[in-house]
């Protein structure tokens, strides 16, 4: 899977490990209000993920579903997904004003990716750009399936480290090195 190694995956298992150890017995912050799916579907031969999307880009989100939860199987912690993702021309009501591209909404356990946003954002073809945005996400998700109630007791930077390290591990190394020579 694209540059995971390892290395890396044990790297993430000691940093969500002492971070699970560091919030432990904290309560929960809640998440924001997201953009509701125009459609849903059971996806990705899973009953409990559902996906409001075109054909493309169900087949896009379960390639990128399987990649992130087998990521974090071989880091050591198992992920049972039930979530939504939902696919919006717009992205608007967002808590996150500085995320135009997607988010996660860990309240409504609910990834809401903007179809525009895919279209070069690092300077890539559109399945790419969309498998890196989604990547991202799902690290959102897959932390907070592994935190439960201690999620909102991470602060945001690690949040994000968390995610961009998901992203950026499971990308092939000819994409991560055009996404580090673009940006």
């Amino acid at each position: 899977m694209g540059g995971r190694s390892s290395a890396n995956c044990k790297l993430l298992a000691a940093v969500v490990s002492g971070l699970v150890a560091c919030l432990a017995n904290q309560a929960a912050a809640p998440a924001g209000p997201a953009s509701r799916p125009r459609e849903s579907y059971a996806a990705c031969d899973r009953p409990e993920v559902r996906v409001a999307a075109d054909a493309p880009e169900i087949e896009i989100v379960c390639a990128a579903l399987a990649r992130v939860v087998s990521y974090f199987a071989d880091a050591g912690f198992e992920i049972d997904p039930q979530l939504t993702i939902s696919f919006v021309d717009e992205i608007r009501d967002t808590p996150w004003p500085d995320s135009p591209h997607g988010f996660f909404d860990r309240a409504r356990s609910e990834i809401v990716v903007a179809r525009h946003a895919v279209d070069q954002w690092w300077g890539l073809d559109d399945r790419e750009e969309l498998l890196g945005s989604l990547h991202h996400e799902l690290g959102h998700f897959a932390v907070a399936a592994v935190l439960g109630d201690e999620f909102g007791r991470l602060p945001r930077a690690w949040h994000e480290f968390i995610a961009y390290s998901v992203q950026l591990d499971l990308t092939t190394a000819g994409v991560r090195e055009a996404v580090l020579a673009h940006n």
